[in-house]
């Protein structure tokens, strides 16, 4: 599979990405567009994060560089 900015995660595939919990993204993530958090969308009882967010917020916490 081609990976690519837009690809869509669950919790479980971002807490991965990010080396941390699954708890711990659910406390990241918002439906609201904060520059602190990771905007995400609800599908049903399931989040949707796309991994461009994640790298935004990456950046935006001066983990990555641009």
């Amino acid at each position: 599979m081609q990976e690519s900015n837009s690809e869509v995660l669950t919790i479980e595939e971002c807490a991965e990405l990010l080396k941390v919990s699954p708890r711990t993204v659910y406390k990241l993530v918002s439906d609201d567009p904060e520059p602190h958090k990771i905007l995400a969308r609800k599908v049903g009882r399931s989040w949707r994060i796309w991994r461009e967010e994640v790298e935004r917020y990456l950046r935006h916490q001066g983990a990555l560089e641009t």
